[in-house]
């Protein structure tokens, strides 16, 4: 029983570290983290940072500042399991920035800044990192790959921003996911293989509502095997078979597994819906949300009434 509680000592020893610079005004520094909440500009953050001696710390707040940039310098001296950098100016974010916390950082959050591009490049680097949040910013592109590899990320978070395009094998190979929020952008169309996976993923959600999706590549979806994806409030006219199909095949065995289709265009006219139509009974279940312009809902659907 002493082994245990001497070994509890020396965690908490190292999880709680005192500040090692107490002076570093307009910031504060105690057993929690580092806070510069009160800053004013960059100058004094960095002066800030300057003053730290190196250590590991648990959070560091930066929130609702000034500050336009990240220089890939400015946390050189400081290890950080949490970032919580949000409602700030920031614009630029140098690479590098974060690396010095790679070993174990938990969560990056950059939430409500102005931010148009991202270091994505980063991020394979990061071997513990959970959660990122990067929602109501200014990104327009995920370029290809950006995510792919990443084994520990369970939550990303693109809220809000003015993406209209997620390149190729943008998520692929990422066995921990368990989030994907895309609401609330300018998606148009989903290319070939932006959302496909070669990981079964039992309890992944994918948001991707409140778009202006009207297209669907048939390997967007390629190897996905989610347990929901959200694509209500979008303007889908039609469901492709290629497409559909194997997504729908792929969803996994958790109860409840679904595609919600609230609020979309579709004309439910067409030989296009015959697939639907022959395979209603199995889908029903998988299928919510999904009705007609005229009302119609799947049940309803029929050869004749789809002119086919």
């Amino acid at each position: 029983m002493g082994k245990y509680f001497v070994l509890l000592l020396i965690f908490s020893a190292v999880s709680c570290q005192e500040c090692p610079s107490r002076e570093i005004t307009p910031c504060t520094c105690d057993r929690e983290g580092i806070n510069c909440r009160k800053i004013k500009n960059y100058s004094e953050l960095n002066s800030a940072f300057e003053k730290i001696s190196p250590f590991e710390v648990r959070n560091v707040w930066i929130q609702g500042t000034a500050i336009r940039k990240l220089a890939s310098d400015l946390f050189r001296k400081v290890e950080a399991q949490n970032f919580y950098l949000d409602m700030n100016f920031i614009r630029e974010i140098e690479s590098g920035a974060f690396n010095y916390s790679m070993k174990i950082a938990d969560t990056i959050s950059l939430y409500s800044n102005q931010i148009e591009s991202f270091p994505f490049e980063d991020i394979g680097k990061f071997s513990r990192l959970r959660i990122l949040n990067l929602g109501q910013n200014r990104l327009r592109y995920l370029p290809k790959g950006c995510f792919s590899n990443n084994k520990s990320l369970k939550k990303i978070i693109l809220i809000e921003n003015n993406i209209i395009n997620v390149g190729q094998e943008a998520f692929l190979n990422m066995p921990s996911l368990q989030l994907l929020d895309l609401s609330g952008n300018e998606i148009k169309s989903l290319n070939d293989r932006s959302m496909a996976s070669d990981e079964n993923h039992p309890r992944l959600e994918i948001n991707l509502s409140f778009n202006e999706i009207s297209s669907i590549s048939p390997t967007a979806f390629q190897g996905l095997k989610p347990h929901i994806v959200n694509l209500d409030h979008n303007q889908l006219s039609t469901l492709e078979e290629k497409a559909f199909l194997p997504l729908f095949k792929g969803l996994s065995d958790e109860r409840g597994s679904f595609v919600s289709f609230r609020k979309n265009s579709f004309s439910c006219s067409g030989c296009s819906y015959l697939w639907l139509v022959k395979l209603k009974d199995i889908l029903s279940l998988m299928m919510q949300n999904f009705r007609c312009q005229d009302g119609r809902s799947l049940s309803d659907l029929n050869r004749i009434n789809i002119d086919c």
